[in-house]
């Protein structure tokens, strides 16, 4: 699946409010200034635009907009506070006082306020502290937020919705213990398809029922399919053929093809170990990235060694520079060694005789710290870690996410509601905004 165009993500004039943590997006959030008022002398149907095209651009932006459609749902999702102190202290029927004669207080509220030495307006209002209304229009955009990608970034595992999403197509993500296959994972949300032979007859039929062209191009290329298959069988017997003295350089040179390609799944297989049982501090940062570049120049050749007008001199000839890039790559156990002895030892802090006792606790606290977050100058951030700047208005996790920061695992523990007074998914537009946002895709269901 393709992603959406992303030019001008973070646009300081036409300011689009993103799903990132960069520094840019949290300055368009700052400027982010919505009044009802301003949108009251447009259309009804440019209101719903411009609010649609602001919430798309926070919700979801990487997903295309026909995809998000089908996910719309216009069923949003709530439940009633159930306040057990509440329930509690009273049985039910404050719910009915005055009704049917207009009472809507307390009649004895100034004299207990008195009694009790409080101040300021009636907090005796009967059933008017809990009476906040269910924000429902904020849940416009609730099915996007069971994605895996939109949980990912929730649990502030990523810093943008699309470097989740990255995670997840490159396996870098696991559910419930195993790697994400993309294709399972919409395999196991999406519609099911069925008996599969049930369409396989729904194909043949279509087929017979199609057009004259469409038949005939089909009888082609069937009879096409069939001398191809006759040239490949005559091909295959004249191989299994005694071959004579004039035929045996073809034979030869499948053989030597067959050796290079072995020869170059050996090298993919010895660079693969070299980047797995070489440590950090053993492999540079530079010689990973040349490994890696080896590896996916590999894979070419022996892509292009599998063709049919692949030639044996010139696989053998990028089979020799290839292993000899290797050798040049790899790390011998001679030079890890060397690598270790060159290293300075950590010296002793209790050496140090001129610290004074809060000095070397200090000092004794500052190397703890550096043995659980060291550097490492092999690693894609910053080291020793620390948090990224302008982080704060970003950390959050809502309620239906259960996060464990320190093994990196979150628990999905259910799909997001509207409460009284608060909803789930969280956004930075005001409900009205929300509103105008489902009424858009509501005409479209």
């Amino acid at each position: 699946m393709k992603l959406r165009r992303s030019l001008r993500m973070h646009n300081l004039k036409r300011q689009r409010v993103r799903m990132s943590w960069n520094k840019y997006n949290l300055y368009n959030l700052s400027k982010l200034r919505i009044e009802e008022s301003r949108l009251g002398d447009r259309t009804f149907f440019q209101q719903k635009w411009a609010a649609k095209a602001m919430t798309r651009a926070y919700h979801g932006e990487h997903i295309k907009e026909g995809q998000w459609e089908r996910m719309f749902s216009r069923k949003i999702e709530s439940v009633v506070n159930m306040n057990p102190r509440y329930m509690a202290e009273n049985d039910g029927s404050e719910q009915a006082t005055g009704r049917g004669s207009g009472k809507k207080y307390d009649p004895d509220w100034r004299a207990k306020q008195e009694a009790a030495g409080e101040s300021g307006p009636n907090p005796y209002v009967t059933n008017l502290k809990t009476n906040r209304a269910t924000p429902y229009m904020q849940m416009t955009y609730a099915p996007m937020e069971r994605r895996l990608d939109i949980a990912i970034f929730r649990a502030l595992f990523a810093s943008s919705a699309r470097q989740a999403r990255q995670f997840c197509v490159h396996g870098f993500v696991k559910v419930n213990g195993q790697p994400v296959d993309p294709d399972r994972v919409m395999m196991a949300t999406g519609a099911k398809k069925g008996n599969i032979q049930f369409y396989l007859e729904r194909q043949k039929n279509g087929s017979k029922r199609a057009g004259s062209a469409k038949a005939g191009k089909g009888e082609e290329e069937a009879e096409a399919a069939e001398e191809d298959a006759e040239a490949a069988a005559e091909e295959k017997s004249d191989a299994a053929a005694p071959a004579e003295p004039a035929e045996a350089e073809p034979v030869d040179e499948t053989e030597a093809i067959k050796k290079n390609k072995e020869d170059l799944k050996r090298l993919l297989a010895s660079a693969k170990d070299i980047l797995t049982t070489n440590s950090g501090k053993d492999v540079e940062a530079k010689r990973k990235q040349k490994l890696r570049a080896f590896t996916k120049e590999a894979k070419e050749v022996l892509a292009r060694t599998g063709r049919k007008n692949a030639s044996a001199e010139g696989s053998t000839i990028q089979v020799e520079e290839l292993s000899n890039l290797l050798s040049s790559l790899a790390v011998s156990p001679a030079e890890a060694k060397e690598a270790a002895a060159k290293a300075p030892l950590p010296s002793d802090p209790n050496t140090y005789e001129g610290l004074s006792d809060s000095e070397k606790r200090r000092f004794h606290e500052i190397m703890n710290e550096y043995n659980e977050n060291p550097v490492d100058f092999s690693k894609p951030y910053w080291t020793p870690w620390k948090p990224r700047k302008w982080l704060a208005p970003f950390v959050f996790i809502p309620q239906y996410l259960e996060v464990n920061q320190n093994v990196c695992s979150a628990v999905y523990l259910r799909h997001p509601v509207a409460r009284a007074g608060a909803s789930e998914v969280p956004s930075p537009f005001p409900e009205f905004i929300g509103q105008l946002a489902f009424n858009w895709y509501l005409r479209r269901r």
